[in-house]
């Protein structure tokens, strides 16, 4: 919900995808929302090989570190911002 206001969001949604590991789920709920974004906030081991699997790019995501996506297509996935830990807390100090 942080990350959400601070990016000047109101609409939160959980994704048990998320926390289960299955991309595919994670893609399909996404293609079927009419967000052209989406941002996942959470750990290793998932995020950092669905980062590389959607766009190509290594990243080592700490525990509570962030990734923001957009797609413009189906099969065009971009990172569009990645925050540690320690952004995400001035975030939240922020308030």
């Amino acid at each position: 919900v942080i990350i959400a206001k601070t990016l000047g969001h109101t609409k939160v949604k959980e994704c048990p995808a998320i926390y289960s590991g299955f991309l595919d789920e994670l893609i399909s709920q996404w293609s079927s929302s009419d967000a052209d974004a989406i941002v996942i906030v959470g750990h290793e081991p998932y995020l950092s090989i669905w980062t590389n699997q959607l766009t190509g790019l290594r990243l080592s995501f700490k525990k509570c570190a962030a990734a923001g996506f957009t797609c413009r297509q189906p099969d065009k996935i971009f990172l569009k911002w990645f925050a540690n830990p320690k952004v995400l807390t001035s975030l939240g100090a922020k308030k």
